[in-house]
C-alpha cells in the first residue's frame, strides 16, 4: 500500500520516508495534490530496464500505429482499452493511428458491403 506524506512532513520525516520507499512507493503531496513519488533504487532500475527492453514507450508506439492496442494494453498492464485511451488523453498525445492492415481490412469490408448493397 502506498504511504502518503505531505511535502512538509516528508521534509521533517525524511529518514522515515526513505525507509518507507525501500518497501513500497511513497506519495508526496503538496497543496492537497500529488506532487511526486519516491521509489526504491531497485524499483527505479526495474522500471528503466523494462522501458529499455521494450525499445520505446508502448503508449507512444500505439499512437504511432506501430503496435496494436492489445499489445499496448498488455505491455502497460492496463485492464482494458479504456485505460489505454485515458493514458493517451492524459499525456496529451494525438489520437491513435490505425495500423495499415486494419485500415485495409476496414476498406475491404466497406467495399464488400457497398457491392452487396448495389447488387440488391
Amino acid at each position: 500500500m502506498t504511504r502518503v506524506f505531505t511535502a512538509k512532513s516528508a521534509k521533517t520525516l525524511f529518514g522515515q520516508v526513505l525507509e518507507e520507499a525501500r518497501v513500497s512507493p511513497v506519495e508526496i503531496t503538496k497543496n492537497g495534490r500529488t506532487f511526486a513519488y519516491m521509489i526504491s533504487a531497485e524499483k527505479y532500475n526495474e522500471l528503466v530496464q523494462s522501458k529499455e527492453s521494450h525499445g520505446s514507450d508502448p503508449v507512444e508506439l500505439f499512437c504511432a500505429g506501430k503496435i496494436s492496442k492489445e499489445r499496448a494494453i498488455s505491455l502497460m498492464g492496463f485492464r482494458d482499452y479504456s485505460d489505454l485511451l485515458i493514458e493517451v488523453g492524459e499525456r496529451g498525445l494525438q489520437l491513435p493511428k490505425l495500423p495499415e492492415d486494419e485500415i485495409v481490412a476496414m476498406k475491404n469490408v466497406f467495399l464488400k458491403l457497398r457491392k452487396e448493397f448495389r447488387d440488391e
